[in-house]
């Protein structure tokens, strides 16, 4: 065992233990926008903002019906040899900006759209809707709720209003999730729906919060039990909305992010903890992330995880961004990671042929019943 390895398997000893090897695949960012576009790419790099150092800015993109297809099919293919069904855990955004709104208003207020529209306006027709609902009623994706935009709105209009070059650029190319530079200040990560500086911020916080969860209902037919929020930057003030909902779980990294007015602040999670108002954390521990860093041996590396989270009797959760999925800037970049995905997955079952796939909700419930 490797230093690095004994320092993984020593953070993974805190929190609960279960009997079970369970697998849980936690995907954020589906049903939010990112680069709309090859061309609006090009446009962006031409003014002078960052694309090629940032993947999510080079190959992050709304899903495709497409998207939803290829993977349907590549599951399907595990279930068929191995009659065990993985499922993603699909973190929804409920809604996405609508730009020419937002302009007309002067940037003074903000108007969105439901993905599901996002989806209709682009296509010009349902198919994209059609795929997510197979996917869905297929077992292969589960939604959960990440909230009603990935975007930090207070903060985003005020530096607009500003006219900051490189995000009047964005936006005017009907995009937002960019690096960019500002004068002084922690707002530059304008990811970080949930965070907020003074008390009018987080009432729209509160306020989108609410409103998505209620939308998130409406389109899928449900409540969601668990919520992860963009970034990891939330606090004791956004868990207790939460309650209120009825969020049982809380998706989390080992590194929670504390807004405060000095920068953020860290708190550790660990699997299974309860925080005051009763909820439960469930900790991410195995990133598998091929589209962020191609060359890295991301099989090798996470079976040896693998095996450390089992011996600590922890389930592997792990994260896979949307962009892994998407193959609207780039297929290959779609085929390429479900290739490796699909190979993890297969390596996984053949170790270890009790494994269990769970959703994230089911991994929560499942830890209310056995601690």
């Amino acid at each position: 065992m490797t230093l690095r390895e004994g320092l993984y398997f020593l953070s993974q000893i805190p929190g609960s233990r279960i009997g079970k090897k369970i697998v849980v695949i936690e995907s954020d960012d589906w049903g939010s926008i990112r680069m709309p576009s090859l061309n609006v790419r090009e446009i962006l790099r031409q003014g002078g903002i960052q694309i090629d150092s940032n993947p999510f800015n080079k190959l992050d993109a709304l899903e495709l019906d497409k998207d939803y297809v290829y993977l349907i099919q590549n599951l399907d293919c595990i279930k068929q040899n191995y009659g065990k069904t993985p499922v993603i855990t699909a973190n929804y955004i409920m809604t996405n900006p609508q730009f020419q709104a937002i302009a007309r208003a002067g940037f003074e207020s903000y108007k969105y759209e439901l993905f599901t529209d996002t989806y209709q306006n682009r296509d010009q027709d349902n198919r994209t809707n059609v795929a997510m609902n197979l996917a869905i009623d297929g077992g292969y994706i589960r939604p959960q709720y990440h909230g009603r935009e990935h975007l930090n709105v207070p903060a985003w209009l005020s530096l607009l209003k500003k006219d900051n070059t490189q995000l009047t650029l964005a936006f005017n190319n009907e995009a937002f999730g960019i690096d960019f530079k500002v004068p002084s200040g922690r707002s530059s990560n304008l990811m970080a729906a949930f965070d907020y500086e003074n008390e009018k911020d987080f009432q729209f916080v509160k306020t989108s919060i609410i409103d998505g969860y209620s939308k998130f209902e409406d389109v899928f037919g449900f409540k969601s039990k668990t919520i992860v929020a963009p970034c990891h930057v939330w606090d004791e003030r956004h868990e207790k909305i939460f309650k209120e909902l009825g969020i049982q779980f809380i998706q989390s990294s080992l590194v929670q992010l504390l807004p405060g007015q000095d920068g953020y602040k860290k708190k550790y999670r660990f699997l299974g903890r309860k925080n005051r108002w009763g909820q439960r954390y469930l900790v991410r521990n195995i990133f598998f992330e091929p589209a962020t860093l191609p060359s890295y041996p991301w099989i090798e590396k996470t079976l040896r995880k693998a095996k450390l989270a089992f011996a600590a009797h922890k389930p592997l959760i792990i994260s896979m961004h949307r962009i892994n999925f998407s193959s609207g800037i780039e297929r290959s970049n779609r085929d390429q990671n479900i290739e490796l995905f699909m190979e993890l997955i297969e390596n996984l079952i053949q170790m270890y042929p009790d494994i269990e796939f769970m959703s994230s909700d089911q991994l929560g419930l499942h830890l209310l019943q056995s601690n």
